[in-house]
């Protein structure tokens, strides 16, 4: 079966990332840590074996960070998200390469590893319709099919505490086969930082 690993990403531009940082680093700060966190998932994307790495990008797919990522992941495909809210843009993604297991990650999850996402390719091809790894906010970073159609994306309230408990709601209504990974911890919000930190993606950034 193809495979693939599908990193949702935005322009690093300043004032459009990572905004509720705002209270603990200034713009320029936050951009940054932004970039060093999408170098870090996609390096970690890369060690997935024998699956199509795609970057789908909010913004301009020629922005320079995006171009540096390409060096150095030559076999990146850079894809153009589509419009909606991010249920529609996750379905969009989804639909575009029906047939193949499809692991979709964030780009805000130092913790996620190439480990975590085999661990989600296997239980595919296992037999699970939908792998969910739970984000510790209530929300999950990372999402893995082998549909290219879940009813799972409407009317969820992206960005809250219930994303998960919807979801779930949703699948089993649908009577899907769903399997959870372990809980993660997602940055987000300042007290989120210490995650950042662990990971080493601070260094040389001053707070406000």
């Amino acid at each position: 079966m193809s495979r693939r690993v599908v990193v949702f990403a935005r322009a690093p531009v300043e004032g459009r990332v990572k905004t509720r940082l705002s209270d603990a680093l200034p713009p320029a700060a936050i951009r940054l840590l932004y970039e060093r966190l999408l170098e870090h998932t996609v390096a970690r994307a890369a060690q997935s074996s024998d699956s199509q790495l795609e970057l789908w990008i909010d913004g301009d797919l020629e922005h320079p960070f995006f171009l540096h990522l390409q060096a150095q992941f030559p076999s990146l495909r850079r894809v153009a998200q589509s419009q909606g809210d991010l249920g529609q843009r996750m379905a969009t993604a989804l639909a575009g390469r029906p047939g193949m297991h499809t692991v979709l990650i964030g780009s805000d999850c130092p913790a996620l590893d190439a480990i975590t996402i085999e661990s989600a390719f296997a239980r595919l091809a296992a037999g699970a319709d939908l792998v969910l790894g739970p984000a510790m906010d209530g929300g999950y970073v990372l999402l893995a099919s082998r549909h290219s159609h879940l009813p799972v994306f409407e009317d969820v309230p992206w960005g809250t505490a219930e994303v998960l408990e919807i979801t779930l709601s949703k699948a089993n209504a649908a009577k899907l086969n769903v399997e959870l990974l372990k809980p993660l911890r997602d940055i987000d919000r300042p007290e989120d930082l210490s995650e950042a930190e662990r990971f080493g993606l601070l260094h040389g950034l001053k707070p406000m």
